[in-house]
């Protein structure tokens, strides 16, 4: 399963004989619910992913529950949102501060990375956990504070992590690197530098995948008082695609950059951008090629109300699903279309949240799971919530075109 993930069309519960259907707007269902049961000091930095039986895993940073700072744990979901699992630990090195963690679940199983503040001697790592394993260290140079880690993954489960590191190992300031694996967790080929301009600071990456192993990474690229969206597109092999893409315009501060992947190689970009008095959250859309085929496009239906943290996926469609904080505090999503196009009027999730993510399963009667941080909801500073989405269905039956057969009894 890819980063994007995947799901099916969901139905109502009953049938229509002859009849198809076409998808309306994803919608949550049910009540939000709280994930974390330990709620002293601050659980955030949530990651959800999908297996292919219809479960959910999340996994979030605890400080103080492992015994010293920040901690990673994680849950089990079934489809309907029940917890099949208490929490449960997952880095077993505990010194300093392990946070941030980035999760998938492939043929192999779960795998986990995060960020850890004392494994490899300095002041930060990147570390990976596959599922029975312990985990180990995913950067080879261990020099400067490596962060931000993020990973995608192909259909045999064979897998990229990409991080930032700060100690000019670029050259210059901040740079993004990334480390392939095969799906057992081997090396594939050596640590390398993403980012060809090196002058500022490269950071805050994110990277999707596709099934045949093309990958594509998006950063933000500080050279001066503006930042800018950069994007770079690998090969399988990891051998870069074309050369680095500037996907916006500059600027001001930390532009927040994700991305979703299709499986045709094309995919989508969105950042948050300074737009006086406040921030909007845009999108754009690129072919297989690294050609925009749109140009930066709002995401919010009403422009003006402002957005944060956007998170994008790509739906089983060929869709996608965007999150963001509006900027009032409730957590909102909006579907793009396969073109990259805004469809709908997008929906609220929860009235506050940020920090979201979402993830799709294949299972019959079950669309996604979306998860969040929200603030003082679960009686001590932060907390992890969740809430399922389902995509709502329109149902095409013939009878508008006087196709009565459609049917299942015609009355005179």
């Amino acid at each position: 399963m890819y980063k994007a993930g995947k799901v099916v069309a969901i139905g109502f519960g009953f049938a229509l004989i002859g009849a198809s259907s076409v998808h309306g707007e994803p919608v949550p269902v049910g009540e939000p619910f709280q994930v974390n049961i330990y709620t002293t000091s601050w659980q955030d930095a949530p990651s959800v992913a999908a297996t292919d039986s219809g479960n959910f895993l999340i996994f979030w940073e605890s400080r103080g529950q492992d015994g010293e700072f920040e901690g990673i744990y994680g849950r089990r979901y079934d489809s309907s949102g029940m917890p099949q699992t208490g929490e449960m630990p997952v880095n077993s090195f505990t010194a300093s501060s392990q946070g941030g963690p980035k999760a998938l679940v492939g043929p192999q199983g779960p795998v986990v990375v995060w960020r850890d503040g004392a494994f490899d001697g300095d002041s930060g790592s990147i570390m990976v956990k596959l599922v029975g394993d312990d985990e180990f260290l995913v950067n080879t140079h261990t020099t400067g504070n490596h962060m931000f880690p993020d990973l995608a993954m192909d259909a045999q489960g064979d897998f990229v992590v990409v991080w930032d590191n700060d100690d000019d190992q670029d050259g210059d300031g901040r740079g993004v690197f990334a480390q392939r694996f095969d799906s057992a967790g081997g090396l594939a080929g050596s640590e390398f530098q993403v980012n060809t301009t090196t002058t500022g600071f490269q950071e805050l990456p994110a990277v999707d995948g596709i099934g045949d192993g093309r990958f594509v990474v998006v950063w933000n690229a500080d050279a001066g008082s503006d930042d800018r969206v950069m994007a770079q597109r690998f090969a399988s092999d990891g051998s870069k695609q074309g050369a680095e893409i500037t996907v916006n315009a500059p600027s001001y501060d930390r532009n927040d950059p994700d991305v979703a992947m299709a499986t045709d190689g094309s995919f989508v970009v969105v950042w948050k951008s300074y737009v006086d008095p406040t921030y909007e959250i845009y999108s754009r859309r690129f072919d297989s090629n690294g050609d925009p085929t749109t140009t930066g496009l709002p995401v919010a239906s009403t422009p003006g109300v402002g957005g944060y943290q956007p998170s994008i996926r790509r739906d089983p469609d060929g869709d996608f699903l965007v999150l963001w904080n509006d900027g009032a505090g409730a957590l909102r999503m909006r579907r793009l279309s396969a073109d990259g196009v805004a469809a709908g009027a997008g929906t609220t999730v929860a009235p506050g949240g940020f920090d979201a993510e979402i993830a799709f399963t294949d299972s019959a009667d079950y669309a996604g799971l979306v998860t969040w941080v929200e603030v003082d909801t679960d009686g001590d500073s932060l907390g992890i919530f969740a809430r399922r989405v389902v995509e709502s269905q329109i149902f095409v039956d013939g009878f508008e075109l006087g196709n009565t057969s459609a049917w299942s009894v015609v009355t005179p």
